[in-house]
């Protein structure tokens, strides 16, 4: 994903939306954009927490960094239900008062993932 036209702009706000679904950035210059999680085949994504600095307007952001996801197994999970391997993954919106941090997971049996998506 690419995040090239949010680099350098001041934030206004960011909110993460009542379902845990969508987290909204939006700029002093009126520009915004927002993101939800999507897994791929039998799999199911959501929103996991939002950590932010204590005052995130008139920040700037600076860069983007997306970890490598943690897989945490659970042997004898319902796969009905959502499968037997959840994958952490952190994505690090860094600005000059600190990370804005976005954790969302995926649960599939294993051999599927999720990724942020424009919403």
């Amino acid at each position: 994903m690419k995040f090239e036209n949010m680099i350098g702009r001041k934030l206004e706000s960011v909110a993460l939306d009542d379902g845990k679904g969508r987290i909204t950035f939006t700029f002093a210059d009126g520009f915004a954009r927002s993101f939800g999680v999507e897994g791929d085949g039998c799999s199911t994504s959501w929103i996991e927490y939002l950590e932010m600095p204590g005052d995130i307007k008139g920040a700037t952001l600076l860069s983007v960094v997306a970890s490598a996801p943690i897989t945490q197994d659970h042997p004898g999970h319902d796969e009905e239900n959502g499968g037997d391997s959840i994958e952490v993954y952190n994505t690090a919106f860094r600005t000059d008062r600190g990370d804005i941090v976005l954790e969302y997971r995926n649960s599939s049996n294993g051999y599927y993932g999720g990724y942020l998506v424009d919403a």
